[in-house]
């Protein structure tokens, strides 16, 4: 039978105790060369930070390395896509030259393994309390709409639907995400040039519900339409409404109650399509 070893750690003695103390009075900002101190006094840099802290030497309240880098040097990168480009160009240098980290490039998990991983995700999002799901709810938000422009980012062809996706040649260019939407984006053209309305935009603002913990965190209307007499709502375009459709709907108009939205149902799209041959480019 093996016996478990038991760790001792060596004391700390005075004299130690002196110098550590000297160095973090010593201490000019955050220029502490730790691994100097650590080295002398013949500790690792871990057992050095905990009698610190022990002893009160510390400043919990200093800033993190990277605001001290900040602070010094000032930001690095313009804009937070210049950062993430740098980061990408970065990452793909290093797997080109030394190839993956884990030699897992171009293979996928297990069954097995997806199961265990998607188990250990679950555990983790319980314990995570409303605040914390909120708090991360909204940093996604705000991330897609620095990435993408958009709470609602396109991420290719959706096998699972049948709305006809894709780019319109004759909207300019534009994605749409079913053949209503495009047909919709048509029928708003064909008022502009009869001047009822004055603009519109697509998919033009993502809005974030502040402090929600559960279900839909943001929505993005389909269009922002441009009356002639200066007024301005959103519009919906809605085959079916689904609950989440309705749970986003429902929480828009609570947190957001200035800002009219139109939808446009399945009657409502069918009145339209009655004017479908005077209107170009009308998907069937």
């Amino acid at each position: 039978m093996s016996k478990r070893i038991q760790k001792t750690h060596r004391p700390w003695d005075q004299a130690e105790l002196d110098r550590l103390r000297s160095a973090y009075s010593a201490e000019v900002g955050d220029r502490l060369e730790l691994a100097q101190l650590s080295a002398a006094l013949g500790r690792s840099r871990a057992n050095v930070c905990r009698k610190a802290r022990e002893l009160g030497l510390t400043r919990p309240n200093r800033p993190k390395k990277t605001q001290r880098m900040l602070n010094l040097y000032g930001p690095k990168f313009g804009t937070e896509s210049e950062r993430l480009a740098a980061s990408s160009a970065s990452a793909k240098r290093r797997i080109s030259e030394r190839g993956h980290p884990r030699g897992f490039a171009g293979k996928t998990h297990s069954a097995e393994s997806r199961a265990v991983i998607g188990a250990k995700s679950r555990e983790a999002a319980q314990r995570q309390t409303p605040e914390e799901r909120a708090s991360r709810g909204e940093m996604a938000a705000r991330t897609r709409l620095l990435r993408y422009g958009t709470g609602n980012p396109t991420r290719g062809e959706n096998a699972y639907s049948r709305a006809k996706r894709g780019k319109r040649d004759d909207l300019g260019g534009q994605f749409f995400r079913s053949a209503w939407e495009a047909n919709y984006a048509r029928y708003l053209n064909w008022l502009v040039a009869y001047g009822a309305v004055t603009t519109w935009e697509y998919e033009p603002e993502t809005f974030v519900f502040h402090g929600v913990t559960r279900g839909v965190l943001t929505y993005t209307p389909d269009f922002r339409v441009v009356w002639r007499w200066g007024s301005s709502e959103f519009h919906e375009v809605k085959g079916w409404m689904d609950p989440k459709s309705k749970a986003k709907l429902k929480r828009m108009s609570k947190f957001y109650p200035h800002h009219a939205v139109r939808v446009v149902g399945a009657s409502e799209y069918r009145a339209i399509a009655k004017w479908a041959r005077l209107i170009p480019g009308w998907e069937s």
